[in-house]
């Protein structure tokens, strides 16, 4: 439990009484239970709504007056993220209900969400007033909920040029990716996906002595599957251990970063890479990198997990975050598409390949926690509905998960 003993707010009206008890909790569902004059209205209505509302604005207010939102970021608590991990029992007594149907399973009335409204607003503002301590809790837990929706959303912006000095360690990455290579091919199956690295390969369209770039190449396996369509492939990744797995599938390995390729303008006919720029803060300057050192009218091709829709794309984030440390973003679709074309890329072409993975195996990994598997998990058993509509994944009769992951490969191309 985010706190310990939940809040209650008891309020008489008029012509009707409010009883409301609600907590968080560290989980990802929300768990509303609602009741006029004693009748259970699973849908809610205008007491539930005004409960949400009333949450959020009084959060809000809040957070916004100690400083806690960052105006940089664009920070906003929604009503989505308050209800991330709510659970309330909500009981309104009041005279001549009115309810959607014969069910009575939603109340209509709305001069009630008014009054529910304020007094929650209020008797929850005094609280948190109150007790710091309470406050800085709650605020934090949804913050966190904030902070994992904006992150599944900070991709839509231009990538020029940009030359400003990084603050990036290049030893977290080389430390995690060097004990990670011990076992690389084991730790997931889109690594060595057959068919998934075909789909790269097929989007290939430069002549046959082409010179390939494969970035942040981990093992070559990625360039590896251009060796028939292609002159030469040079590989470039940071970590030591990484560059020599590659040496046995590409013609020449370099160790460097993909922030400053170590390459002159226009040196390649093709560079590719996969599943890399989630991982990296300010994703703008790699992709800039990789368009300068590109000839004119040289190819682009990437692949990229993305979410399937608006609504898993913030849980995806938490599930990817969880697992691993070093995500900066969850790209949508749209947004890697703008991060692309920002570049100055042009004619994209994308096609998707959907893989089930096992999320057990996945997880299986040594910069993923014991308790962070927990959590991973957790998110797959108390996904949202809605998360459930749009996100393929299943969890079978002994607990094991199996997702169902959506990837994009795009083709784009340097202007002549």
């Amino acid at each position: 439990m985010v706190h310990p003993e939940p809040i209650v707010v008891d309020a008489t009206g008029d012509h009707s009484t409010l009883e409301l008890a609600f907590q968080w909790t560290e989980g990802y569902t929300e768990e509303i239970r609602s009741f006029v004059n004693g009748v259970r209205t699973d849908q809610g209505g205008a007491h539930v709504d005004a409960v949400r509302s009333a949450l959020a604005q009084a959060i809000n207010r809040y957070a916004t007056a100690r400083g806690m939102l960052d105006a940089h970021l664009g920070e906003r608590i929604t009503t989505v993220d308050v209800l991330e991990g709510l659970t309330a029992v909500v009981s309104l007594r009041m005279d001549d209900p009115r309810f959607d149907g014969q069910t009575k399973k939603r109340l209509q009335n709305p001069e009630v969400g008014q009054i529910v409204q304020e007094a929650v607003d209020s008797e929850f503002s005094r609280r948190m007033e109150k007790d710091e301590e309470l406050g800085r809790r709650i605020v934090a837990r949804v913050l966190d909920a904030t902070r994992a929706r904006l992150a599944a959303r900070l991709a839509g912006r231009t990538a020029r040029v940009q030359r400003r000095d990084l603050a990036i360690d290049y030893t977290v990455y080389q430390r995690q990716f060097g004990i990670r290579s011990r076992n690389w091919h084991d730790s997931c199956a889109w690594l060595t996906d057959g068919d998934l690295l075909a789909r790269h390969a097929a989007l290939c369209e430069v002549p046959a002595d082409a010179r390939m770039l494969d970035v942040c190449c981990g093992s070559g396996v990625v360039g590896a599957s251009f060796k028939d369509r292609v002159g030469e492939t040079v590989g470039l990744d940071i970590t030591p251990e990484m560059v020599a797995l590659a040496s046995t599938r590409l013609d020449r390995v370099d160790q460097g970063t993909v922030y400053d390729l170590p390459y002159p303008d226009d040196s390649f006919d093709l560079v590719v890479t996969r599943e890399v720029l989630h991982l990296l803060p300010q994703p703008e300057r790699p992709v800039s990198e990789i368009f300068r050192v590109l000839r004119p009218g040289g190819q682009f091709i990437v692949g990229q997990i993305v979410p399937y829709a608006d609504e898993d794309a913030f849980w995806m984030y938490r599930v990817f975050k969880k697992k691993q440390p070093l995500l900066h973003q969850m790209f949508r679709e749209q947004d890697f598409r703008s991060l692309l074309l920002g570049a100055g890329f042009q004619d994209v072409r994308m096609t998707e390949y959907l893989l089930w993975e096992s999320i057990d195996q996945w997880i299986d990994t040594h910069e993923t926690t014991p308790a962070h598997r927990r959590e991973i998990q957790r998110l797959f058993y108390e996904a949202p509905r809605e998360v459930r509509e749009v996100h393929p994944f299943e969890v079978l009769a002994d607990g094991s998960i199996n997702d169902q992951w959506r990837w994009c490969v795009y083709s784009l191309r340097k202007p002549r």
